[in-house]
């Protein structure tokens, strides 16, 4: 997912384009954030704890909403047909990992040893932490948790990161919460990435401009440098990394003039960087401004909800209680806006 090598780049040449941002300056702000990048993550921790993509969300949205900050959460859609392939290796290795494991499961019948089998068990366990995928029901579950506590949500008609810049460069948001850096490419002038724990009190911005003043790039060639280092739409030319392409752009401009002027350069058949570079580029269908605001909140319906989740009354009972606190508090910044 995302550019290639992009965040170390900006890293070296763009060290100043990150700026930390207050508790102060997050009041009254919207966040557009990229929801699929945090499908994937709680996923992931839902290998090891019950209900983590519900969990997770919750927290996530508390400290959005006690911060003053208004989540918007942005799903993905249907990828674009340049996107397919990718998808498809993708699945072909997860493929590879299921047959790694029906091996070492058939091996393991045939052990007797206790410590061979242990080992086996642990290779088993890494492997299986490898295969992650959302199913049909988790993205459910958020989208029922978000439409009972009254949360602002879209999905996208395609590329997740493609509504959220669009959102965030024509002022329907602040910032732009990714960890998928397509983000920059797509045009996200102000972005965040996700941070462990939930811990806002010092956030780290991007601000593109400051990335294209410091690599001496524009829009175009920054679009140009990015599927040179690698996207899902299109395929690479090999031996091109990362700095390769950022000095290639530099001192050719696009990707015509590099071919060009590098005869030795051999892009692959699915070198589609047109294509790539369409989808960047691709205006966006108008959003309904009316609709990214905080809606009603049912608390019965929450409670229901987390029931049938199996969390316990207890844990209900400060759920919702959080809830209730954090949604307050972000009422009372708003009004005084």
């Amino acid at each position: 997912m995302g550019i290639r090598g992009l965040m170390s780049l900006i890293t070296k040449h763009s060290p100043n384009a990150s700026k930390i941002l207050t508790p102060e300056e997050l009041k009254n702000k919207i966040f557009i954030i990229d929801s699929s990048i945090l499908l994937y993550k709680y996923s992931y921790a839902s290998k090891n704890y019950e209900n983590a993509h519900i969990s997770g969300f919750f927290n996530r949205i508390t400290t959005y909403l006690h911060a003053g900050v208004l989540p918007v959460f942005i799903f993905d859609g249907k990828p674009p047909d340049a996107k397919l392939e990718t998808l498809q290796k993708r699945k072909d290795e997860k493929r590879k990992l299921y047959l790694r494991v029906e091996k070492l499961e058939d091996e393991l019948k045939n052990i007797t040893v206790p410590s061979e089998i242990e080992q086996i068990k642990k290779q088993i366990k890494s492997i299986r932490n490898q295969i992650v995928h959302v199913t049909p029901n988790q993205k459910n579950d958020i989208i029922n948790l978000l439409t009972i506590l009254g949360i602002p949500f879209i999905e996208s008609e395609g590329e997740a990161e493609h509504t959220c810049s669009f959102m965030q460069k024509t002022g329907l948001g602040d910032f732009t919460l990714t960890d998928d850096s397509d983000a920059f490419a797509f045009g996200s002038t102000k972005v965040i990435r996700f941070i462990k724990n939930n811990d806002i009190s010092k956030l780290e911005c991007y601000h593109l401009n400051d990335i294209f003043k410091d690599m001496q790039l524009n829009h175009e060639s920054f679009v140009d440098m990015c599927i040179l280092c690698g996207c899902d739409f299109s395929d690479t030319i090999p031996r091109v990394g990362s700095l390769t392409a950022y000095n290639l752009i530099k001192k050719y401009e696009n990707i015509e003039n590099i071919l060009q002027e590098n005869i030795k350069l051999k892009p692959t058949q699915k070198f589609n960087y047109k294509g790539a570079r369409t989808i960047f580029n691709s205006p966006h269908a108008d959003i309904d401004k009316s609709s990214i605001t905080l809606n009603n909140y049912d608390d019965n319906a929450f409670q229901s909800f987390l029931s049938k989740h199996n969390y316990t009354q207890t844990q209900i009972f400060k759920m919702n209680n959080k809830m209730k606190k954090s949604r307050q508090i972000i009422i009372n910044i708003r009004n005084r806006k």
